[in-house]
């Protein structure tokens, strides 16, 4: 969670719109605190986010998955057929 404080500390030094997150969850394991606090970061962070991508994510919990636009799923899903092969 100590990167997640780190993260919403630089985004919300950015200009507003202005700032690419690219995410890599490869093997993170969610926990409770983590989805509640990276649901938070992320409310205080959308002003500054132009887009968002994750990628790596061998699966998500349902309360964050339903968040993630289906473009970052898609690539999340790209990333692992590329692994594989």
């Amino acid at each position: 969670m100590k990167i997640a404080v780190q993260a919403q500390r630089i985004v919300t030094a950015q200009l507003r719109n202005s700032t690419l997150i690219l995410s890599d969850l490869t093997g993170v394991q969610f926990s409770r605190d983590a989805v509640t606090r990276i649901k938070e970061v992320a409310v205080f962070d959308r002003p500054y986010v132009k887009r968002a991508a994750i990628v790596g994510p061998e699966s998500l919990p349902n309360c964050l998955a339903m968040k993630v636009p289906p473009c970052a799923k898609e690539l999340g899903a790209c990333s692992r057929a590329r692994r594989k092969s």
